[in-house]
Formats: structure tokens, C-alpha cells, sequence
């Protein structure tokens, strides 16, 4: 306006100055636009916007994550969070732990494992310095649970242990189902069959042309056969204690699921390796496997046969088999513990899946 009076201009207009309105960016990184919800992905900041993340899925469209908590033996917990993806019997993954009262031993590492049956998982997650954890346990519905324990990289020295729990996060896509009965009836003008609830079936066939009827009547009888123990079909339940195996606590609990192509049972220690399987029509057994032990392998013995096989009688009840046994056993490795040969308690007890 002044500058145009000091033209010499008579008619003057006011024109207000044009302005911008710059509104802040809405984050500045991807911790402003984290919705406190991993099941949905990692929210990121892109270009001053929050751009929503995505779930983790495995190649199934089954959500992968699952996130719980660690509690040591020893008390205090930590908070844990695995991707886990089934490829067969296969598990494949990654581990986080982030501190909760214990500070983490390792944040990152890699899993991989097996599946027996089909709620059965043994994860073992393996750190970039070598220490490993194995866990075992069972999925019940979202939730995954059991016991873990940690090794050193030698797979000899314990440095915590205890139980876990997982939830895996719930699936976002919804699928409807329909089942369709579709009931047949077939009508004979000369045949009629009638079904009793006896399983006898009789049959009546009525010529029209004569005036003479037969009747056959078929009884079929059904059996129920006992499958023996060692049938490839069964799996077998497997728990226990190990009691003062050197190195480690004095009472380990272990839990796991055989059968006779998968009979590697996960107890815990990492110096022994445990295989259960029945080897006859009536018997089930423990077999020492050879493990490493002090730098070197060494298959350990029961102390009453000296034998790395303890073989017990399975007992069948309501189709179910059963066996169990407590014994000592010991390692026959001079070189370790100062050439002591420490003896170590074992029991466990084997249930069959329905053996008929």
C-alpha cells in the first residue's frame, strides 16, 4: 500500500501478503510410530509419515512370531520373542530376547530344530559365539511351552536354565468352511436290505413272478487287533529326572516325544545323548548314544549291566504300554573328572499312544 501512494497512485488497493502454512512432520523415526503391537509388524517413518508394518508370516500364511517370557531356574525372567516356521518336521527361525529382571545372556540368535507328531518342538537357537539354548515343549492351541537349557560353545558347561512360554500372535485372516451332506437313496421294486445294529445283515429277495421267497441272512464279526510295542505307528511319551550328572544341577527334569523313526530325546545335558525306542514286541529302552565329553566322546554305561542299553518290559493296559525304571550310571572316561568315574541317577517312565 505504501509503495503505491509513493508512486503517485490515487486508487490504491490493499492486497494481504500470500503466506504458507507448514505443518510439522508427523515422526521424525520409526520409534514415533511403534503401536506397542509387534503381531502387526514394525510401523516405520517414512518421509515425516508412519507407514504401517506388515506380520511376520511363514510361507503357509501361518503367523510366525511368538513372544513370551524366560523364567530361570534361578529366578527372575527374561522376555523372548521367536519367528518359528514349520518346513516338514523342520524348524527355521530367529530368537530375540530383550531384559526384563535378568538382563539377556544373548539378544540374537538363529533357530533351527525339529517338530515330533504334531505338537512336539525341540528349537534349539544357536549365538553368534557358538552358546546355544535348546527348548522343549508342547503347543497347546497359540500357546507353546516347556524347559530350556543353555550350554557354553564346548555343549559341557550349563549357564542357566529353566521354563518358557510363548503365544504365538493370532492370524488376521478369517476362513469359513461348509460342510455339505448329501444322503442317497437307492429303491429296488424285488430287493429290500435291512441293517440291525448287530452287524448282521439280511437280505430278502422276492421274485414276482413266483410264489417262492429266500432269505439269506450274513453275519460279520469284528476284531480289534493289539498293535505290539515296537509297531513303527506307535509314539511314545518320554519323562524323567537325571539326577547329579557333573556339570549341572543336581535334578534335571526332562520331557520329550518319541517314536521309532524320531527317537532322540532332548534331556537337557549337553553331555548326554539319549535315543528311546522298543526294540521287541514287549520291551522299551534307554540307549546311551556316544556324546562329547571333555574334549573327546564317551558313551556312559548303566552301572548295574555295564551296558549303554537299559531295556525294561512294557506293560500293556487299557491298549496303552508303559514302562519305567530307575537306575545309576556312570561315564567310563578316565580323563575327566580328575579320573573319577561319578555315578549319576536316571528315571524315567514311557506311555504309548493307543496300542489297539
Amino acid at each position: 500500500m505504501a509503495e503505491c501512494i509513493a508512486r503517485g497512485a490515487t486508487r490504491c488497493l490493499f492486497v494481504p501478503p500470500t503466506t504458507t502454512t507448514t505443518l510439522p512432520p508427523q515422526c521424525h523415526s520409526d520409534a514415533d510410530c511403534q503401536d506397542a503391537n509387534l503381531c502387526n509388524g514394525l510401523e516405520a517413518c517414512v518421509t515425516g509419515t508412519c507407514v504401517p508394518g506388515s506380520p511376520a508370516l511363514c510361507s503357509d500364511g501361518v503367523p510366525a512370531l511368538w513372544l513370551g517370557t524366560a523364567t530361570s531356574a534361578s529366578g527372575g525372567y527374561v522376555n523372548i520373542g521367536a519367528t518359528l516356521c514349520a518346513v516338514g518336521t523342520t524348524l527355521i527361525g530367529q530368537f530375540a530376547c530383550e531384559p526384563g529382571t535378568n538382563s539377556c545372556l544373548a539378544t540374537q540368535g538363529t533357530i533351527t530344530g525339529t517338530i515330533v507328531g504334531s505338537d512336539a518342538y525341540y528349537p534349539r537357537v544357536t549365538f553368534p559365539d557358538g552358546s546355544y539354548c535348546d527348548f522343549g515343549g508342547q503347543v497347546s492351541g497359540l500357546t507353546l511351552s516347556g524347559t530350556y537349557t543353555c550350554y557354553d560353545a564346548s555343549g559341557f558347561v550349563v549357564y542357566d536354565q529353566g521354563t518358557y512360554s510363548l503365544t504365538r500372535c493370532p492370524s488376521t485372516s478369517t476362513t469359513t468352511s461348509s460342510t455339505t451332506t448329501t444322503t442317497t437313496a437307492t429303491t429296488s421294486a424285488s430287493t429290500t436290505t435291512a441293517t440291525t445294529s448287530t452287524s448282521t445283515t439280511t437280505s430278502t429277495t422276492q421274485s414276482s413272478t413266483t410264489s417262492t421267497s429266500s432269505t439269506t441272512t450274513t453275519t460279520s464279526m469284528s476284531t480289534s487287533t493289539t498293535l505290539a510295542a515296537n509297531d513303527a505307528t506307535l509314539s511314545w511319551t518320554v519323562s524323567g529326572t537325571l539326577s547329579n550328572v557333573p556339570g549341572y544341577p543336581s535334578s534335571v527334569y526332562f520331557h520329550c516325544v518319541v517314536t521309532s523313526a524320531a527317537p532322540y530325546c532332548d534331556v537337557g545335558v549337553g553331555s548326554l545323548n539319549i535315543t528311546f525306542s522298543a526294540p521287541d514286541a514287549t520291551h522299551f529302552a534307554l540307549v546311551f548314544q556316544p556324546a562329547y565329553v571333555c574334549g573327546d566322546t564317551c558313551t556312559p554305561l548303566n552301572a548295574g549291566t555295564n551296558s549303554d542299553t537299559t531295556s525294561v518290559s512294557a506293560t500293556l493296559s487299557n491298549c496303552v504300554y508303559t514302562a519305567t525304571d530307575t537306575f545309576n550310571a556312570y561315564f567310563p572316561c578316565s580323563q575327566c573328572f580328575g579320573g573319577l568315574k561319578p555315578l549319576f541317577g536316571v528315571t524315567f517312565t514311557a506311555t504309548s499312544s493307543a496300542a489297539c
